[in-house]
């Protein structure tokens, strides 16, 4: 499911939600990707750390650079894991969205995404309920701000890349 949960999401149809690509791909079958997207267990940090060891072998410099960034999502209903009203720099305003911060490095080799956080607004990790039928991990479930956010990545991953720099946009640079 995962090899076709890529092809859909690399092919050229408009909606990169579940039904419309399950339905263009030979064998989809929607309930079966649902599945396997909203409740499958990922076990990705093997992967994860192939991929910061890649990233520094072939990425890495003493004077690159880590940069973070928040980006939001719109989002029209409200089941998706952190939807709210709340800032989305994507449309300028405030309107309802899932936003994630990501973790960049770059070096005057090239750049590549290297972590990323998915920011959870005050409503969401007070509502258990809600959180419990969402499936957020237990260790997830606690309010942290965007600038937090990349904090933990900085104090996780920072280490494992080269860098002299640390970046971010207008947000990260408000407090």
């Amino acid at each position: 499911w995962g090899y076709m949960y890529l092809q859909g999401l690399l092919s050229p149809i408009e909606s990169k939600a579940i039904q419309p690509m399950a339905m263009a791909l030979e064998g989809g079958d929607i309930q079966a990707m649902q599945q396997f997207i909203g409740q499958g267990r990922w076990q990705d940090e093997t992967l994860l750390r192939k991929h910061w060891q890649l990233v520094d072998e072939t990425l890495g410099e003493e004077d690159g650079v880590l940069v973070f960034d928040p980006s939001g999502f719109p989002k029209s209903g409200s089941q998706s894991v952190g939807v709210a009203r709340q800032w989305c720099g994507r449309l300028g305003k405030t309107d309802n969205c899932q936003v994630a911060v990501y973790m960049g490095y770059v070096s005057g080799n090239e750049f590549a995404l290297v972590d990323m956080g998915l920011f959870l607004p005050k409503e969401w990790t007070r509502d258990k309920a809600r959180l419990e039928k969402a499936g957020v991990p237990k260790d997830q479930r606690r309010y942290r701000t965007r600038h937090q956010l990349c904090l933990e990545m900085l104090k996780e991953k920072g280490e494992l890349l080269p860098h002299s720099w640390i970046a971010g946009d207008d947000e990260m640079g408000r407090p």
